[in-house]
C-alpha cells in the first residue's frame, strides 16, 4: 500500500511537470526599428516584440528569437528553420511561399529618402540615379514595388540591394547612393538624421502580417492562436497592441489647459485649414492631372527617343552593311566618316581616311571637275550631282567609280556636310570598253564583208541599213537604198516575192534561197539569199545576206552538161554490156547443141541462165531513168519469167508466186541478189518436182526497218536432212553460200513441206 502511494505521487508530479512545460516557438528577428530591433544589451524591442511576447505568454510559448538579415530570415522560414516571421508584407509571390495570419496587424507603405545633395520630387527624377532597397523586400521586388514602377515609367536607374535598412540609411548619409526606400515606420523613426531628406514620393500600400512555414505541423495551431489574440487586441483600445503602437510608432502629445480665445483661434485656424485643405485638394487633383499628362508626354517622348535611337541604330547598320560605298566630308572636303564598303573600294581604313581629303586620292585629271561640282553644291546652285570619276587606291591601282553627291542642310538651310554614295564600276567600265571595241570590230567586218549584208524592217519591208558591198556587186549607192523597199533589188521575174519570203521567215525562223536580183544597170545577178530574224531597236528586223552566185551558177551549168554526157555514155556502156552478155548466152546455147553428155549440158544451161540474169540487170539500167538504181520488182519478174521459159516442161504445171516490195538497189547489190535468186529457183525447177506433175515456187522480198528478207520456197521434195549445204561439192549450193556472203547475209533453211531458203541481209554503205 505504501509503495502504491509513492508511485501515485511520482506520476502526479510528472504529469504536472508535463502540463507546465512550455512549447518552444522559433521566431525570426531582423533590424527594423522601431517595429523590431535589438538594443545594445541584446534585448529584443519594438512593436512586434511587444505583441509577440504578449501572445506567447498567453499561449504558454517559450520564444526563441533567431537573428538574421531580412532575406536570411525569409529563407529560414521557407526551410522550416524558424516557425514564425514577423512584419511580413503580403504579396502574391510570398503567398505562394508562406502561410499568413488572417488578421491584419499593421498597414504600411514605402517612401523614398535622399541625401542632402539630391532633389527628388517624382518617380521620373530617379533617371540616372543610384537607389538602394532591402534585398528580398516587397517594396523592392513586389507588385507596385520600386522595380515594377521604374520599369513601367521606363526610368533608367541603378538599383542596389542591401541586407537591412540601417545600411541603406548609412549609405545615404555617406552619399554612397542617391536615394533609398524604406517602410514608413523605419523612415519616420530615423528621418531626423541631418544628412537625410524626406521626399514626397510614397508608393505601395501593404498589409503587414505574421508569416508561417507552409509544411510545419505547428503552423495551423500557431495561425489560429495568433488570429484569435490579434482580433481580441484590436477590439480593446487599451490593449498592448495600441499601447505599443503609441509607444513605438506615434509621437506622444501632451495636452494642457486651452484658454477660450485660443479655442476660437483654433476653430478659425481649423476653418482656414479646411478651406486650405479643399483648395489644396483641388490643386492636388489639377496637379495630379497635369502630372499624369506630363508623365504621358514624357512616356511618349521616351518612346519617340527610343524609336529614333532604334532607327538611328538601324540606319547605322544599313550604312555599315551596305554593298555600296558611303562617305561624308565636311565643307572643306575632309573626311568625316566612311563605311566598310567605301574603305574596301579605295583601300584605306576609316582612320586613314579621316586624315585625308577626297582630293588626296582622286585621279589628277578628275579633281578640277569634282571641285567645280562641289562648289555648285555649296552655293546651292544644284541639289546633287552624278559623276564618273577615277580614284587612286592605296596600292596605286586606279579604279573607276560612279559618284552621287549631295549637301545635307540643317533646319535653317545651312549646309552641314556632304554625303557621297559611291560604287566601283571598274568591271562594268572594262566590259563597256570591250563591248565598244567588239562593236567596232563587228562594224568593220559588216562594212568590209564581201557579201551584201542588209537589215530590213519586217513591218515596213524597208531597208534600215546595208553595207558597201552592194556598190561593188549590184552597183547601187548605199545611201540611195536606205529607207527604200527591199524588193527594189528583186529582178522582174523572181521565184518568190518579198511577202512570201517574210512569211516563210516567220514560220521557219530562217530562209535560204537562190534568187535573181537586179543590178543598177538592169542586168540580172543570181544570188544566194539567207534571211534570219534579229532584234533591232524597238522593232523586229531581218538580217539579209546576199552572195553573188554568178560563178557558182555557171559552174553548175557546166557540171550538169558533163553529167548529162556521162549519163548518155553510161547508158551506152550498159547497152553494150547487155548485148555482149546476150551474145555469150547465145553462143552457149549454140554450143550446147553439140553436147551429148547430159551433165555437161546441164552445166552449159546453168551458165547460160546466169549470164542471162546479169544481162537483165544491164538491160534494166539503160532502160531506167536513174542509172544508179534498179527496180527489183520489175527485174525479179523478168528473171523468173526467163527461168520459167528455160525450164518449161509441158508435162508439169509449176506455178510461181511473187511478192516484192517497192525496192531499188544499185548494180553492186543487184548482181549477187539476182544470181542468188537464179541459183535457188533453178535448183527448185530441176530437183524439187522430179516425180510430181504440179508444184509451186514462191519468191518474197520484204524490207523490215534497215534490213531485207529474201524468202524462196517450194512445196516439192525437200533437200535431204543429211546434206550439209555449207559443205558440199554442188557448184550451185557452193555458189549460193558465196553470194549470201557477198550480201553480208544470214541463211535459215527450212526442210519441212518442201524447202525454204530465208536470207536476211543489210545494205552496207557504199565506199
Amino acid at each position: 500500500m505504501k509503495n502504491k502511494t509513492i508511485i501515485f505521487w511520482i506520476v502526479l508530479i510528472f504529469l504536472n511537470c508535463t502540463l507546465l512545460a512550455k512549447d518552444v516557438v522559433r521566431i525570426g528577428l531582423y533590424e527594423n526599428s522601431p517595429k523590431i530591433y535589438t538594443d545594445k544589451s541584446g534585448n529584443v524591442l519594438g512593436f512586434w516584440a511587444d505583441i509577440t511576447e504578449y501572445i506567447a505568454e498567453k499561449e504558454n510559448w517559450e520564444i526563441e528569437w533567431i537573428h538574421g538579415d531580412w532575406e536570411k530570415c525569409l529563407n529560414r522560414l521557407e526551410n522550416n528553420e524558424i516557425d514564425i516571421m514577423v512584419d511580413v508584407g503580403l504579396s502574391p509571390a510570398r503567398a505562394k511561399r508562406f502561410i499568413f495570419s488572417n488578421e491584419t496587424v499593421l498597414l504600411s507603405w514605402s517612401r523614398i529618402y535622399t541625401n542632402k545633395s539630391v532633389s527628388i520630387n517624382s518617380i521620373l527624377d530617379l533617371e540616372g540615379k543610384k537607389i538602394a532597397g532591402l534585398k528580398g523586400s516587397v517594396n523592392l521586388n513586389g507588385p507596385q514595388g520600386l522595380k515594377d514602377i521604374v520599369d513601367r515609367f521606363e526610368v533608367d536607374c541603378t538599383i542596389i540591394e542591401m541586407s537591412d535598412y540601417d545600411k541603406i540609411f548609412s549609405a545615404l548619409a555617406n552619399e554612397e547612393i542617391d536615394a533609398g526606400i524604406t517602410n514608413k515606420d523605419f523612415g519616420k523613426f530615423h528621418e531626423n538624421n541631418s544628412k537625410i531628406s524626406t521626399t514626397p514620393v510614397i508608393f505601395q500600400p501593404v498589409r503587414l502580417l505574421f508569416a508561417f512555414n507552409k509544411n510545419s505541423k505547428l503552423t495551423s495551431k500557431l495561425v489560429k492562436s495568433i488570429d484569435q489574440n490579434i482580433k481580441s487586441l484590436k477590439e480593446n483600445h487599451k490593449s498592448i497592441l495600441y499601447k505599443s503602437m503609441k509607444k513605438h510608432l506615434t509621437e506622444s502629445i501632451k495636452v494642457a489647459f486651452i484658454p477660450n480665445w485660443l479655442r476660437y483661434l483654433i476653430i478659425i485656424i481649423a476653418i482656414l485649414l479646411l478651406i486650405l485643405f479643399v483648395f489644396n485638394r483641388i490643386l492636388a487633383i489639377q496637379i495630379k492631372r497635369k502630372t499624369r499628362e506630363l508623365e504621358l508626354d514624357i512616356i511618349k517622348r521616351k518612346k519617340v527617343e527610343h524609336t529614333q535611337k532604334e532607327n538611328s541604330q538601324k540606319l547605322s547598320l544599313m550604312i555599315d552593311q551596305s554593298p555600296v560605298g558611303v562617305s561624308t566630308t565636311n565643307l572643306k572636303g575632309e573626311y568625316l566618316s566612311a563605311n566598310p564598303a567605301y574603305c574596301e573600294m579605295v583601300g584605306f581604313s576609316e582612320d586613314e581616311l579621316l586624315e585625308k581629303k577626297f582630293a588626296d586620292h582622286t585621279h589628277p585629271d578628275d579633281i578640277e571637275e569634282n571641285k567645280l561640282l562641289n562648289l555648285d553644291l555649296l552655293k546651292q546652285n544644284i541639289h546633287s550631282f552624278d559623276l564618273e570619276k577615277r580614284y587612286i587606291k592605296k596600292n596605286g591601282e586606279t579604279i573607276h567609280a560612279f559618284l552621287r553627291s549631295q549637301i545635307v542642310i540643317d533646319e535653317n538651310g545651312e549646309p552641314l556636310f556632304e554625303l557621297a554614295i559611291c560604287e566601283d564600276i571598274t568591271k562594268q567600265k572594262k566590259v563597256k570598253t570591250e563591248l565598244l571595241r567588239s562593236e567596232m570590230r563587228m562594224k568593220a567586218i559588216y562594212q568590209d564583208a564581201l557579201d551584201v549584208i542588209a537589215v530590213v524592217d519586217l513591218k515596213k519591208g524597208s531597208i534600215v541599213d546595208i553595207n558597201k558591198s552592194v556598190e561593188n556587186i549590184l552597183g547601187y549607192k548605199r545611201e540611195m537604198l536606205i529607207g527604200k523597199p527591199f524588193n527594189v533589188l528583186f529582178a522582174a521575174e523572181t521565184d518568190k516575192t518579198r511577202e512570201q519570203l517574210f512569211k516563210e521567215l516567220r514560220i521557219n525562223g530562217a530562209v535560204f534561197e537562190s534568187q535573181n536580183f537586179k543590178r543598177e544597170d538592169g542586168s540580172i545577178c543570181p544570188m544566194d539569199l539567207s534571211i534570219t530574224k534579229i532584234p533591232w531597236s524597238d522593232t523586229d528586223a531581218a538580217l539579209v545576206n546576199l552572195r553573188d552566185a554568178t560563178e557558182r551558177t555557171n559552174t553548175e551549168k557546166i557540171i550538169q552538161k558533163d553529167l548529162k554526157e556521162k549519163e548518155v555514155m553510161l547508158m551506152e556502156i550498159h547497152h553494150r554490156v547487155k548485148n555482149n552478155l546476150q551474145i555469150i548466152s547465145s553462143m552457149l546455147k549454140m554450143q550446147s547443141v553439140y553436147i551429148k553428155d547430159e551433165k555437161a549440158l546441164e552445166y552449159f544451161k546453168d551458165s547460160q541462165n546466169r549470164v542471162k540474169s546479169m544481162s537483165l540487170i544491164h538491160e534494166s539500167l539503160y532502160q531506167s531513168e536513174d542509172l544508179s538504181k534498179i527496180n527489183l520488182e520489175r527485174y525479179i519478174r523478168k528473171l523468173i519469167n526467163q527461168l520459167i521459159i528455160s525450164f518449161r516442161d509441158d508435162n508439169k504445171n509449176i506455178k510461181t508466186i511473187l511478192d516484192i516490195d517497192d525496192i531499188s538497189f544499185n548494180i553492186n547489190k543487184t548482181i549477187p541478189l539476182g544470181l542468188l535468186i537464179n541459183e535457188i529457183v533453178s535448183n527448185a525447177f530441176k530437183y524439187a518436182f522430179l516425180n510430181m506433175t504440179e508444184g509451186e515456187i514462191s519468191v518474197f522480198l520484204k524490207k523490215k526497218g534497215e534490213s531485207y528478207t529474201l524468202t524462196i520456197s517450194d512445196n516439192g521434195v525437200s533437200i535431204p536432212e543429211d546434206l550439209d549445204i555449207e559443205n558440199t561439192n554442188s557448184l550451185g549450193l557452193h555458189l549460193v553460200n558465196a553470194l549470201i556472203s557477198q550480201l553480208h547475209g544470214k541463211l535459215e533453211l527450212n526442210r519441212k513441206n518442201g524447202t525454204s531458203f530465208e536470207v536476211e541481209f543489210n545494205l552496207e554503205p557504199e565506199k
